[in-house]
């Protein structure tokens, strides 16, 4: 019996060692890339540090973050910390009434609040910089424009300002708070949607089986199993078949999310920006601008396929929108640098290990809305 056993555990050490040999020798040569390594995951103290720490959910809006809390986040390109502040918004200043009347609220998603970037590099800060304005940050990753409203109905008669930008991320802000996407992102994944076909009831649907999680955090034994599993070739070799499947299925992308939505997802996120602009106009605010934010993939698709980018419907949309109010703008990403095609110079606006906004990204899209910002001024006193 204990020889049966003794060749039994022989015989699992040497077929574990066997597929940890083989995973390694595939990443080894290249014949599987490595993924992994590529969006800047190679040791374990990028498991150990992946900023989850200072998230949490809440109740109405979902994604948001701790008060008070700082959390680090370090990959292959960056090594930084999130730092929240008295009603959890990303900032090392608290929020308060005490602020000038012309400050500025920034909603969004991951680009906005500065996923991947110092706190002195977010979009935000640089804005703040750039035009002396305080500029409130109610930006959260994994949120879309449902979550933005809401976040501003939670938020918004709380600070003084007198202009709104709304941060919107074609990449995945149509099918965020869509409820036929709720398997998509995981019945037991906390957030906010909207019925598509029913948005005029206005009706927030939360899946059955999730609760808001108050804490992101792993206790320690879980990040010690989590980041030293990086270690095995096995383990690093799963983790890239997975996220090829996902990278290749981007690859083959002929048309950018800028174009590819229905109808009803477009009108769906416009009929929320309608909502948000209600609000804030209740809020007296004067100046309320969508900011479209493209992503790498979506440059590169029409740098290589297009020679001139057209509008999207939801774009024209919006622009429309525009010209019938005196105090709603469209500001096109894509302005952020000049870009033909062939042309790769848009790589340097995004993090070399992760599809975000890198400080160059981030500096440029503010300077872009200083300048529309300036302009509303100048229009304003010439009138």
């Amino acid at each position: 019996m204990f020889k049966k056993f003794k060749v039994l555990i022989i015989t699992t050490i040497f077929s574990l060692l066997g597929i940890e040999i083989f995973s390694t020798l595939i990443l080894k040569l290249k014949l599987i890339p490595d993924v992994y390594k590529a969006i800047g995951v190679s040791k374990p103290i990028h498991i150990t540090f992946q900023g989850l720490e200072w998230r949490k959910d809440m109740e109405i809006f979902g994604r948001w973050h701790k008060k008070n809390y700082e959390s680090k986040h370090i990959r292959t390109c960056f090594d930084i910390k999130y730092i929240s502040n008295n009603i959890g918004a990303r900032d090392t200043m608290n929020y308060d009434k005490s602020f000038k009347k012309n400050s500025i609220i920034f909603l969004g998603d991951s680009f906005v609040e500065g996923y991947g970037i110092d706190q002195n590099e977010t979009v935000t800060f640089q804005l703040e910089k750039k035009t002396n304005r305080k500029v409130f940050n109610l930006a959260s990753s994994q949120t879309g424009p449902l979550n933005y409203y809401l976040t501003y109905k939670q938020f918004g008669n709380q600070l003084p300002h007198d202009t709104l930008i709304i941060g919107l991320l074609p990449a995945n802000d149509f099918i965020d708070n869509d409820s036929n996407f709720i398997q998509h992102y995981g019945e037991k994944t906390y957030r906010p949607y909207y019925d598509i076909d029913n948005l005029s009831i206005r009706k927030i649907i939360y899946p059955k089986n999730a609760k808001p999680v108050k804490s992101y955090t792993r206790n320690s034994l879980k990040k010690l199993i989590f980041s030293q599993s990086v270690r095995f070739g096995t383990t690093r070799l799963y983790k890239n078949v997975k996220l090829l499947r996902h990278y290749q299925k981007l690859g083959k992308e002929k048309i950018t999310p800028y174009y590819r939505h229905s109808v009803k997802q477009e009108d769906a996120v416009i009929y929320y920006i309608k909502r948000i602009y209600e609000l804030a106009k209740k809020n007296g605010v004067k100046n309320i601008i969508v900011f479209g934010i493209p992503t790498s993939i979506e440059y590169q698709v029409l740098n290589s396929e297009y020679s001139t980018r057209k509008f999207s419907r939801w774009e024209e949309k919006l622009i429309d929108i525009a010209k019938n109010k005196n105090d709603f703008f469209y500001v096109d990403g894509f302005k952020i640098i000049e870009s033909k095609k062939g042309d790769e110079t848009y790589k340097k606006l995004y993090l070399s290990c992760d599809p975000h906004w890198s400080p160059k990204g981030a500096e440029l899209s503010a300077q872009l809305l200083k300048e529309v910002l300036n302009k509303l001024v100048t229009k304003k006193l010439s009138k």
